[in-house]
């Protein structure tokens, strides 16, 4: 649980927000995790989401990531 704000707001105006990570490693070289976060932000509903994953062998490493969300 969060207070999402920007500088710009009026001290004490509150925008929670629930904010999630979760990792999952397959084994040493692999893994990937899911990452969220859902609430209120300028009075208008946020929804953000992202997956990724990893996989290293030797001296190459592979990353990726996928997001989505809309406020």
């Amino acid at each position: 649980m969060a207070n999402l704000n920007k500088v710009s707001h009026p001290s004490g105006e509150k925008n929670p927000i629930v904010t999630v990570r979760a990792d999952y490693s397959i084994n040493e070289f692999a893994g990937f995790g899911f990452a969220g976060q859902t609430g209120q932000l300028d009075h208008n509903q946020l929804n953000m989401f992202e997956v990724d994953g990893f996989h290293t062998r030797g001296d190459w490493n592979w990353n990726g990531q996928i997001g989505a969300g809309y406020v």
